[in-house]
């Protein structure tokens, strides 16, 4: 059976088209547009020519006005009847009026209005070019439809290769042991510089060689930095400071890690919800401000998703391997979008070296997760322009807003929402300060809409 959709353009001959039908077009209102009209059979143009309104309402058997009137008659347009002329072949005319008045002309005695044979012969030929034509256009779309989907599943299966191979790096990071957590990689509490110099003074020397031995089997880049300090110790003539700064290059993260896009799993988010597949990914998004006052980043994690801050501040120069930036976050849950906040919203971010994350986050108790660099989509990007968006975002994470949609959810109307004054230890000052650590909010309002293009690019 032939397909009766359409792939085909209209064929046409003279005033004639077919399409999905046979049709003219004519000047249409104001004849500055085209209308398309068919054919109109000859008992229903004969009715619309002969109309004659009723003399009064229609009424009951009784005599009463009917409560259910006929619908008013609506004429159709001057354009309709113009077509009409040219499917029945006759004279052409311009007004309303005069083409009713010829069609009506032209019917026979018994009310009948026959189709020329010679426009019925056009209709058959054009029907017959147009089918054809149709048949190849579908033949050739259906070709390009397999090769779409042809690429479409090369593009999956690569996809699903690279995500396989990625899913494998991201649990050989998450299987990483990190400093600072203890075995369950809840966080352990902090000492100061003193404090922890004191403790060590009188750690047991045999607790210190283990504690050595361990963070040089775990840590391949602190490996490599205890064997140069070995080779250094054994060249008593080489300068100390030369070992130093080989030393130092070796340790410190290359600062690109530090703005970029990571591809995330989490392993929580599909044990406890269905909808997230075992090798979903992730995102999270991170920027140093522009003084390295915080560490600031916007992460979609499935069931959660917000804004982090790094909770020191001003961040190091530099970074070795294995530093770890603790955060707070605020976001909303997915699903009813309730907002979470306060100071129960923590975590750190551990950053490993070569591009790779390991982390782990307060929400619905605990959950760890695991990152690396997506060089591709972390190009062409300003990421520090990205932070005054992030920043909005945090702020209106706040009790008033949530205690206002809380009342929405209830059909109320709560009030209007409003975004908390900047943090005293924030990138930016709040309302009456005279400046914070660095006033860098960036002024957006001609592009905070709009975004970037080229190597201006945002990353909301």
């Amino acid at each position: 059976m032939m397909s009766t959709r359409q792939f085909a353009s209209p064929v046409t001959r003279g005033n004639f088209f077919y399409g999905s039908n046979f049709y003219v077009e004519v000047p249409g209102s104001g004849g500055f547009s085209k209308e398309r009209f068919t054919r109109e059979s000859s008992g229903s143009l004969y009715s619309l020519l002969t109309y004659t309104p009723p003399s009064g309402p229609v009424l009951t058997k009784a005599g009463k006005v009917a409560k259910r009137q006929p619908s008013p008659h609506r004429d159709r347009t001057g354009a309709f009847y113009c077509a009409q002329l040219i499917h029945y072949g006759l004279k052409q005319y311009k007004t309303k009026e005069a083409a009713k008045k010829h069609l009506l002309q032209a019917f026979d005695a018994d009310h009948q209005l026959k189709v020329p044979e010679s426009i019925l012969l056009v209709e058959k030929e054009l029907k017959e070019e147009y089918d054809k034509a149709n048949l190849e256009a579908g033949r050739l779309y259906e070709e390009r439809r397999l090769l779409e989907r042809e690429r479409v599943r090369k593009e999956q299966e690569e996809r699903s290769r690279k995500n396989a191979a990625l899913m494998k790096q991201l649990k050989e990071i998450s299987e990483t042991k990190v400093a600072g957590t203890d075995d369950s990689g809840a966080m352990v509490k902090r000492l100061s510089d003193k404090a922890l110099r004191d403790a060590i003074k009188v750690m047991p020397e045999g607790d210190l060689r283990k504690i050595v031995a361990k963070v040089v089997k775990d840590v391949p880049e602190l490996r490599d930095a205890v064997e140069l300090q070995i080779s250094r110790s054994q060249k008593t003539t080489q300068k100390a400071n030369k070992g130093k700064s080989a030393l130092k290059s070796i340790n410190n993260l290359r600062d690109r890690e530090f703005r970029g896009r990571f591809d995330v799993a989490i392993p929580f988010m599909s044990e406890q919800w269905s909808q997230f597949l075992p090798d979903e990914l992730f995102t999270l998004k991170i920027c140093k401000s522009m003084k390295s006052s915080h560490l600031w980043g916007k992460f979609d994690f499935g069931g959660i998703s917000g804004i982090l801050r790094s909770t020191s501040s001003p961040l190091p120069e530099s970074f070795p391997a294995g530093f770890k930036v603790e955060f707070l976050w605020r976001g909303e849950e997915s699903g009813e979008g309730e907002s979470s906040f306060g100071k129960d919203n923590k975590g750190y971010i551990v950053f490993l070296g070569d591009g790779r994350i390991k982390g782990h986050m307060h929400w619905m108790g605990e959950f760890d997760f695991a990152g690396k660099y997506d060089t591709e989509q972390s190009q062409n990007v300003v990421w520090v322009k990205s932070i005054p968006h992030w920043k909005s975002e945090w702020r209106s994470y706040n009790q008033h807003n949530y205690d206002v949609a809380n009342t929405a959810r209830w059909g109320n109307w709560g009030g209007e929402t409003r975004n908390e004054k900047a943090a005293d230890s924030d990138t930016s000052a709040g309302k009456g300060s005279s400046g914070s650590d660095d006033e860098e909010d960036f002024d957006m309002e001609d592009d905070s809409d709009s975004g970037y293009q080229g190597r201006s690019n945002i990353a909301f």
